[in-house]
Parts: C-alpha cells; sequence; structure tokens
C-alpha cells in the first residue's frame, strides 16, 4: 500500500470520526430539545397562550364553530333552529391595544432615549478632585492633583458619550423602537414578549470617494457586521426547564422557526470573513434527502403549519470543545465552552462560539405580570377574562330576553282548525274557524303570552364587569380618553392620573430590569469586542431610564409649563436652553426643529466679535442713566398732561355754569311773565264783578282803548321835545280845548 493510499484512507477515518461525532452532538441536542420542549407544554402554558389569543380575536365555545364555518355548512347550519345568541362584545382586544400602546408611548418616545451610558464613579479620582492644593510631578513639573483627577473625569465622560452614541447608531439602524413595540404588543396579550439581541447581520452600504487629480467619482460597496435585535414570538422559545422565573438562570435556551427547502439549499457556499464555509454542507444534503422529519405541535399554533417546511432550531448554550471543532468551529482546548449551534431534524448544520465573550443568552423577557416559577407571565387578556364572560353572558341573555319579548307567544284553543284542515299554522293571512260546537268565541279561542323584558337587570351586571375590568387590568377610563367622574381641578385630575399610573410605572421598572439593562449591556459588550473605536471604550454602566426620566414625564409636564416665569430670573439659576429642551419634550416636540442651525449660531457669534459686548458695569451705568432719562420724560409728560386736564376741565365748568346761569334766568322770566298775566285775569275777574259787566264788554273797550292809544302813540310827532296827536280826517270840524282833545 503506497504512501497516498494511507493517506486517503486516514482522511476518510477523520471524516468518518469527524461525521460521527457531529451526528452524536446532534443526537444528544435533540434530547435536550424534546425535554425542554415536553416540560413547556406539561406547563399548560401553550394551553393559556391559545385562549388569551382567541378571546383576543373574540372567539370561545360559543361562537367557535360559526366563525370557522364553510359556505356548504353555512347553507345547511342556517337551517337549524338557532340556540340562542352567541354574540362576544369584545371589550379585550380594546384594553390591551390601549395598554400596549400607553406603554409604548411612555417608554419610547420619540426624542428620548431609554438608556444612558454614564462613566463609573472611582472613589479616589472622586476624591482627588477636590484636593486643591496637592501636587505631583508631570513630566518634570509640578500639577495639581485636582487638574489631573478632573482630566480623567472629564475624559471617561467623553468617552461614554462616544459609547453612547455609537449605540445608539446602533439601535436605530436595527429599527429598536419598532421591535420593543411588538415586544410590549406580546406582553399585553400573553403576558410575556422575548427581545432577541444583539445579533450579528452584515449591511451594505456606499462609500463615494472624488479623486482630487482627475475629479472622478469612485462608489465603493462595502459590507459591515453590525449588531442587531429583533422580536422573538414566545411561543417559539423553550428554555431550560430549571430555569425558574429567568431564563438566564438556565443552562442552555432552544428558539424554533421554519425554513423552506430553497431556504436550505441557499445556505450551501455561504463564506464568513475568512471565507470559510459557515454550514456543513454535507448534512444539508443529508436532511433535503430524508425530508422535514418530527415536528412538534403544540397547543399554541392556531395556524395549520405546512408539512413541506422544515424546523430550524437555534441552541445558545455549552458544549464539549471537542463536539464543536468537529462541526467546523475554531477554539481553544478545554472542557464545556458557551457556543450557538443551528439543527434542522436532528443533524447539525452549523457551530460557533457565543459572538458575546460572557456567555449570555442573547434574550430577554418582558413579563407584564410575573408568574410563581415560571418565566412567563398573564398578560391584559387573562386579567380582564372574568370581566369578559360575565360580559358576554350579559350580553347574551340580553340579547335572548329581548328576541323573547319581541315575540309573544301565542295560545290557541283546541277548538280553533284551519280552513280546510291540516295543521295549524300562524302565517300572515292565515284564515282559521271555531269548531261549530265550540262554546267560546275568538279572542278566547286566541291568546297571547308577552315574556317581560329585564334589559334594567342586565344591564346592571353589564356595568358590573366594566367596572370590573378597569379594577381588574389598573386601566381606569381615564387612559382611554374618557374622563368618567374625574374631578374637574388641575390637582384633582392630576392626583388622579398619578394613581392612575401606578401599576404602568411598576410595569415601566420591570421592563428596566428585565430588558433594556441587560439588553443594552450586551451592546456594550459587543462594542468593547468588535468596535475600532478605541475612545468609546471605558469602565461604564448603564442608567435605564424608562421608568424615570421617560415615565415620570407625564406627571412632571405641567410642573415644567409652570416654571416658565421663574426661568427669566437669574436668581435661580436656571437654564433657559436646558428649560426649552425639556418643554419641547414634554409637548412631544422635537427642539432641533426650533433652534438655530449651526451655521446660524456661527453667523449670531460672528456679529457678536464684531461688537463686542461692553463692560458690565459700565453698560449697567448707561442703562441706569436711560431708565432715569425716560423716567423724568414720562414724568414732564406726565405733568402737563395733568395740567392741560386741568385746565380743560375748568373751562368746561365755566361754561357749563355759565349756561345753567342763562337758563335760569329764561325760566325766571317765563314765570314771571306767566304771573302777570294771572294777575291781570284776576283784576279783569274783579272789575268785571263790580260794574257787573260782561267780561267779553269789557276786553272789547280796552281792546278799543287800546287801539286808540297805540294809534295815537304811532301817530304822534315829537316836536320840542312834546308829543303831538295826528290828525285825522274823521275828526269833526274845530278844535278841542287844550287838554281836552280826547273827550272832545
Amino acid at each position: 500500500m503506497d504512501l497516498a493510499q494511507k493517506d486517503t484512507e486516514k482522511e476518510d477515518a477523520t471524516e468518518f470520526e469527524r461525521t460521527a461525532r457531529i451526528n452524536a452532538l446532534g443526537v444528544s441536542l435533540a434530547k435536550k430539545r424534546d425535554k425542554a420542549v415536553n416540560h413547556r407544554k406539561s406547563t399548560g402554558i401553550e394551553a393559556i397562550w391559545t385562549e388569551d389569543e382567541e378571546f383576543y380575536q373574540g372567539i370561545d365555545d360559543a361562537n367557535r364553530e360559526d366563525l370557522k364555518i364553510t359556505d356548504e355548512q353555512f347553507t345547511t347550519r342556517r337551517r337549524k333552529k338557532s340556540k340562542g345568541s352567541n354574540i362576544f362584545l369584545n371589550i379585550t382586544r380594546t384594553y390591551t391595544d390601549i395598554a400596549a400602546a400607553s406603554m409604548s408611548d411612555m417608554l419610547l418616545p420619540s426624542s428620548e432615549s431609554p438608556f444612558e451610558i454614564q462613566e463609573t464613579p472611582i472613589p479616589s479620582i472622586i476624591a482627588d478632585s477636590k484636593k486643591s492644593e496637592e501636587t505631583v510631578l508631570v513630566n518634570g513639573q509640578e500639577t495639581p492633583v485636582k487638574d489631573i483627577a478632573l482630566a480623567m473625569i472629564e475624559e471617561a465622560r467623553e468617552s461614554a458619550a462616544k459609547a453612547n452614541t455609537q449605540i445608539e447608531d446602533w439601535l436605530l439602524e436595527a429599527d429598536w423602537n419598532g421591535e420593543v413595540r411588538k415586544v410590549i404588543r406580546d406582553a399585553a396579550k400573553i403576558g410575556c414578549g422575548v427581545l432577541k439581541g444583539p445579533l450579528p447581520v452584515k449591511r451594505k452600504s456606499k462609500k463615494i470617494t472624488r479623486d482630487e487629480e482627475s475629479g472622478e467619482v469612485n462608489i465603493e460597496v462595502l459590507q459591515e457586521t453590525k449588531p442587531e435585535s429583533k422580536r422573538i414570538d414566545p411561543r417559539n422559545l423553550y428554555p431550560d426547564p430549571d430555569c425558574g422565573e429567568s431564563l438566564h438562570d438556565g443552562s442552555y435556551v432552544w428558539e424554533k422557526d421554519y425554513v423552506t427547502a430553497k431556504k436550505l439549499r441557499e445556505l450551501k457556499g455561504t463564506k464568513n470573513i475568512d471565507d470559510e464555509a459557515l454550514y456543513i454542507e454535507g448534512q444539508i444534503d443529508l436532511i433535503l434527502a430524508e425530508g422535514p422529519q418530527k415536528k412538534y405541535a403544540d397547543d399554541s399554533n392556531t395556524f395549520t403549519q405546512d408539512d413541506e417546511r422544515f424546523e430550524i432550531w437555534y441552541f445558545t448554550g455549552e458544549a464539549d470543545s471537542d463536539d464543536i471543532k468537529a462541526a467546523g468551529c475554531h477554539c481553544d482546548e478545554g472542557g464545556a465552552i458557551s457556543v450557538t449551534i443551528t439543527m434542522v431534524n436532528e443533524r447539525v448544520i452549523k457551530a460557533g462560539l457565543n459572538p458575546l465573550d460572557s456567555g449570555e443568552f442573547p434574550y430577554d423577557v418582558m413579563t407584564w405580570q410575573q408568574m410563581a416559577d415560571t418565566w412567563t407571565g398573564i398578560g391584559v387578556v387573562r386579567q380582564i377574562r372574568a370581566a369578559q364572560r360575565i360580559i358576554n353572558a350579559g350580553t347574551r341573555n340580553l340579547m335572548d330576553n329581548a328576541g323573547k319579548g319581541g315575540s309573544p307567544i301565542t295560545v290557541l284553543s283546541n277548538d280553533i282548525e284551519m280552513e280546510g284542515g291540516g295543521q295549524i299554522n300562524l302565517n300572515r293571512g292565515a284564515v282559521m274557524r271555531l269548531r261549530p260546537d265550540s262554546v267560546l268565541n275568538a279572542q278566547q279561542a286566541v291568546s297571547s303570552v308577552i315574556i317581560p323584558i329585564i334589559s334594567n337587570e342586565l344591564m346592571a351586571i353589564i356595568q358590573f364587569a366594566l367596572k370590573m375590568a378597569e379594577d381588574v387590568t389598573g386601566l381606569p377610563m381615564l387612559l382611554q380618553g374618557q374622563a368618567g367622574a374625574a374631578p374637574d381641578t388641575v390637582g384633582g385630575m392630576t392626583m388622579m392620573q398619578n394613581n392612575a399610573s401606578t401599576i404602568r410605572r411598576n410595569i415601566a421598572r420591570t421592563f428596566d430590569d428585565s430588558v433594556t439593562r441587560p439588553h443594552i449591556q450586551r451592546y456594550y459588550e459587543w462594542l468593547l469586542i468588535y468596535s475600532d473605536d478605541e475612545e468609546a471604550k471605558g469602565d461604564f454602566q448603564i442608567v435605564a431610564r424608562g421608568s424615570t426620566a421617560l415615565f415620570e414625564r407625564d406627571a412632571q409636564n405641567l410642573a415644567i409649563q409652570q416654571m416658565g416665569a421663574m426661568v427669566q430670573n437669574p436668581a435661580f439659576g436656571i437654564n433657559p436652553q436646558k428649560w426649552i429642551k425639556e418643554m419641547f419634550a414634554s409637548q412631544k416636540l422635537d427642539a432641533k426643529r426650533f433652534q438655530y442651525s449651526e451655521e446660524e449660531m456661527q453667523e449670531m457669534q460672528a456679529a457678536a466679535q464684531e461688537n463686542p459686548p461692553q463692560d458690565p458695569r459700565v453698560a449697567g451705568n448707561i442703562e441706569v442713566a436711560k431708565v432715569r432719562q425716560q423716567t423724568e420724560m414720562e414724568k414732564a409728560k406726565l405733568n402737563q398732561s395733568s395740567d392741560m386736564s386741568e385746565l380743560q376741565l375748568k373751562q368746561q365748568m365755566s361754561q357749563t355754569e355759565h349756561q345753567f346761569k342763562m337758563q335760569q334766568a329764561n325760566e325766571d322770566r317765563q314765570l314771571e311773565l306767566q304771573l302777570k298775566s294771572m294777575d291781570r285775569e284776576i283784576k279783569i275777574m274783579e272789575l268785571s264783578q263790580a260794574q257787573n259787566m260782561s267780561i267779553d264788554k269789557i276786553k272789547a273797550e280796552l281792546a278799543q282803548t287800546s287801539l286808540r292809544l297805540n294809534t295815537q302813540k304811532d301817530l304822534s310827532l315829537a316836536k320840542d321835545g312834546a308829543p303831538q296827536v295826528a290828525r285825522t280826517n274823521m275828526e269833526p270840524v274845530g278844535r278841542a280845548a287844550n287838554g281836552r282833545a280826547f273827550e272832545q
């Protein structure tokens, strides 16, 4: 036997031994998988998940068959007699969606981060930062210890900020908010939600460069491996049965998924960065040849799985290093190591080291309400189940009662028969007659019994169930957009909202402890292992802010708005820029949309440099002088205005007094004339009585005498100061003696 043949046989033996070891590893892992699957099914959680999913969809035993009925079954079923109402008044979906949306809105605001990376405080450095007098030699120069400590603290703070920015960038690319919203929705529905990460994912990016000499633009396609997070269906997670309330306390975790034969074939030829095959192609060929094998049917699957799909399993846990080497993994010699293994059927198709040196499982579970001795929990659907059943029973009885009350029972006497014979039928227009020997009339032979409708009593049961739904879920109507009996005062509303938020605040703290902090801690470990930015590495700590800076912000909104007047007072030392950012955040607004851009800030700084500010003392004196001058001017204007007003008032009063006196004099004259007229009338009456003359005659004589006198007065001519009486043609011939002209 030549040397080449011996080498070939040796290689065949090695390959046979390798394949046998891989197969043995697959069989060993399959036993662990069976144990995890059977244990979870024995707990009954899968049946609970199925019931919760059905109630969320509005399905129970009364209407399940009607919802799944086919066209042919519907045609025959509609002829059957109805057994009563099976209405499902679904409040479960409403409460579940409100709970999930409320928590997502609190834990995932658009303008805030749910975590913050801070430098770990070192007591010795903090103590050195307060030593203002001690110095040490640094490069031959005396340097204060305080300056060195402060520089170290500032460096650590800048490194933490860079790490924070890098992780936020990774989470943004992985759509952290979208995946976490799915996790919260799962927790609200079935009691638990699972977030997986960080996972290595290859992403393509473009790098554009320009040649300085030719000006040619070059586009380079880069492929980078970055971490991401994604939501996992809790129904596909099978932890170690001994994990208790935390799957991280177990020895391993299994995750199930489905893959088609086409996807399996595409895995062949996949290579890593070192141009090595990622998957064991010989095992994939055997799997394709044997087809889909054993499947694990569980009660949580509401849909029938396609038989042509393969179950693909992902194992995270410990395995022997020699077995992993046989699967093509490069690892150090030793005993058990933390690995990730991919299996289809009972065959291992891929094996590798855990991407994290800590060996932690890349799974975090959020529970809505923790259950004892299990990693699962109770969701809103399970909490409201009793109230939903009461509502269903009350509503169905209400509908049945209304149907019976609207259809009175007709009672017929034996004395009635159908016209023409046959079975009695009470259709519209039916003709019946009384038997000839009947002693009853028509009204006595036919009567109706009306079933009373007890809607008030049944509605009271439904209202009781609705109140119970609020109490058992901790979601009052206030959180559903309905004020109910909430106080009208601001303080009363704030108090009620704070009380209503107690349960949600507890859920937020649970989310911080079980998801945010451990998940971001693994991202930071990824940064330490795989990032090239050394300045972003250091001794940091993860601070989860879901239950503090994010959730408590709702209660702080009113206080932030009321601080507006205090910000303007420098005595309080409040930074207006920080306050306005918090103000925008309280209103769910992005402060960057309202702030100056960097170019505008640079222009403002340049303008400030061209016109530098004056000495505050000089500027203060100038401002005081301006204020004094303005005050004197305002005072002079005020005095002048006061004098003018006084003068105008005096003129107005004088004019008013003059008008009053004229009016009073005019009234006095009118009164005097009236008095004289009255005296004249009295004298006329006295004269009439004395001479027994009529008033008309006296008036006539007076008028004639007055006419003569007026005529004589008008025709008299002044001569030497003595009046003369005019002569007329009517005067008799002859002249009267002196002084007798009037008589003669």
